[in-house]
């Protein structure tokens, strides 16, 4: 999954770059990006069909549906990089796997899987669930890449941040520490799937979720666990059926400050 290579804060590409992409010449008389879009679409054709049979599973029974809200008007290119920056504020964009190390990697894993809402490593099936219809959505149009979508719970100061770029998302919890940026006053989940609440204490957490792997970051301290799996897919290719293993990542993250939970992360993609 290449696109896991950058921080959802640093993942826009710059127009300079897109223009440099733009000049570079075509090789063999366009064999090359011929090759590129083959295998792009190739990628594509694997991603929806996983998507399509995640999406194809039954329902969490446990989680109650937020109100489904028309999905707010996209902004431009600049609200996307101020955005990001609000976001890089915020204590939660710790959890954020970023380019300067992947801590979830060698994390241990869950007792079992955990989530926040009904969140999917895939975000291509994001866009039928109620939490993502009452964000606001930013995006930033260099490169066809994501950037990010949230709301505002004004009642407990806390906001739902969702980053995308290409097959790679994720979705966090986080206390706002600054005004809100413009979002909309919606409630923010509290509580994993598994159970793992704000305000808990670290060992509260591992008794539910396992040992995990533990971090420190100057005040705060880190818990993560690596949620990865492999899926064999079936899918078609140039009219014939084929069957792919694909190693999906899947990650969860909490951040404590003060011995308290404040923070919770679940991302991932291919």
């Amino acid at each position: 999954m290449g696109s896991r290579n950058f921080s959802p804060l640093q993942r826009t590409l710059d127009p300079r770059e897109t223009r440099r992409r733009a000049a570079r010449p075509v090789l063999c008389g366009g064999l090359k990006q011929s090759v590129i879009f083959q295998a792009a679409t190739g990628l594509l054709l694997i991603v929806f069909a996983l998507a399509a049979e995640l999406a194809s599973a039954p329902p969490l029974g446990a989680l109650a549906a937020l109100p489904s809200i028309s999905v707010l008007a996209l902004s431009d290119d600049a609200d996307c990089a101020a955005f990001q920056r609000w976001f890089a504020r915020q204590s939660g964009s710790q959890l954020v796997l970023r380019s300067t190390g992947d801590f979830y990697k060698n994390s241990m894993r869950p007792r079992r899987p955990d989530t926040i809402l009904d969140y999917s490593v895939l975000p291509v099936i994001h866009n039928r669930t109620s939490w993502y219809r009452a964000m606001r959505h930013s995006r930033n149009h260099f490169g066809g890449g994501g950037c990010l979508s949230g709301f505002y719970d004004s009642a407990h100061k806390t906001a739902l941040i969702y980053s995308q770029y290409d097959t790679a998302s994720d979705l966090t919890i986080t206390p706002v520490s600054s005004a809100s940026y413009g979002l909309p006053i919606h409630p923010v989940p509290t509580r994993t799937r598994n159970g793992v609440r704000l305000g808990m204490t670290l060992q509260q957490v591992t008794a539910i979720d396992g040992p995990g792997t533990r971090h420190s970051n100057g005040r705060f301290q880190l818990l993560t666990y690596n949620q990865g799996f492999k899926r064999s897919v079936r899918h078609t290719d140039n009219d014939k059926a084929k069957t792919s293993a694909v190693e999906v990542i899947s990650y969860l993250g909490f951040l404590f400050l003060e011995g308290k939970l404040v923070a919770i992360n679940a991302g991932g993609g291919m």
